[in-house]
């Protein structure tokens, strides 16, 4: 007897099956068995390309979110082209921190640079509230966990990262000492996006009418202060040659592209000519269905009308 073997190979399993070969043209074939190899998430390579991936746009995005800072400053003119390129403050933390418990306007536009290059690096754990359907990972959940836990710990729940790293590291931010002999990234800790942003919000609403040009405007060109209106927040001060997609939302810190699959570009059915239903009706649920079902092949040949019906 003559056997097909049928496989379904996909990023951490394979599907199997067992068919008879069929005698005779439109004849069904006959299923001996199927199955499924599923592998460990750990062991699949899948994932670690898909690990390695997100860290290679973490880096970019940084980057990115960096350089178009400098072009707001330098567009001011409150921060030279030497003085934006230079390593900045050593403990950044702390200077936020410091100005966290004060309250006081006691920066400069180059101590402000240094905290905001930071935040930079260190925005806060969202929940991947654009990404979850594909991104959220339990390891990110386990971060903010630890976060919190730390914040208990230390008895500054309510109050900020800066604030927190510092007192994890056994440093008062309003005395002279800056340093610590553990570096505060074994922490091992993503703090929550809504503490971070609002502790840079209370940075930077300090210091308006005390440095030139931080005020309003140039809070919500990197802050969008209104989640519901904020969309173009990167736009309030107009700078030369910084253009972002139309899928940019929100200001130039904690902004961040809306995720492709909320982006998709919508085909047409090959029958009807017109546009697909929505990806999540039972409409198009159907469609892909039909349209895989439309792919099978079986000894070479695609399934008949009354098969797929079946089907």
């Amino acid at each position: 007897m003559s056997l097909l073997l049928s496989f379904d190979i996909g990023h951490s399993s394979i599907g199997w099956g067992v068919l008879s070969s069929g005698k005779r043209v439109g004849e069904t074939p006959e299923i001996f068995g199927c199955g499924s190899v599923i592998f460990p998430a750990d062991d699949c390579l899948a994932s670690k390309r898909r690990g390695h991936r997100r860290t290679r746009r973490n880096i970019r995005a940084t980057r990115q979110r960096i350089a178009r800072m400098k072009q707001l400053l330098r567009h001011l003119g409150v921060l030279e082209g030497q003085a934006l390129s230079e390593m900045g403050h050593p403990a950044p933390h702390v200077l936020a921190a410091r100005v966290l418990i004060s309250n006081e306007p006691i920066l400069s536009w180059a101590e402000i640079w240094s905290v905001l290059r930071w935040y930079a690096h260190n925005r806060g754990y969202d929940g991947n509230a654009r990404w979850s359907r594909l991104e959220e990972s339990s390891e990110d959940t386990d971060k903010e966990k630890a976060a919190l836990d730390l914040m208990k710990k230390h008895g500054t729940e309510g109050k900020s990262m800066a604030e927190t790293i510092c007192a994890a590291l056994g440093i008062d931010p309003l005395s002279a000492k800056i340093s610590s002999a553990k570096p505060y990234k074994t922490l091992n800790a993503a703090f929550p996006r809504t503490i971070v942003r609002n502790e840079v919000l209370s940075i930077l609403k300090s210091h308006v009418g005390h440095l030139p040009k931080l005020d309003e405007d140039f809070i919500s060109t990197l802050i969008s202060q209104d989640e519901g209106g904020g969309h173009r927040a990167w736009e309030t001060i107009k700078v030369p040659d910084l253009n972002l997609p139309k899928r940019y939302y929100g200001g130039l810190l904690f902004g961040q592209l809306i995720p492709r699959f909320d982006n998709r570009i919508i085909a047409r059915c090959p029958i009807s000519g017109e546009k697909v239903p929505n990806k999540a009706t039972r409409e198009f649920l159907y469609f892909r269905w039909a349209m895989i079902l439309g792919n099978l092949r079986v000894n070479g040949r695609s399934l008949s009308s009354d098969q797929r019906e079946v089907a």
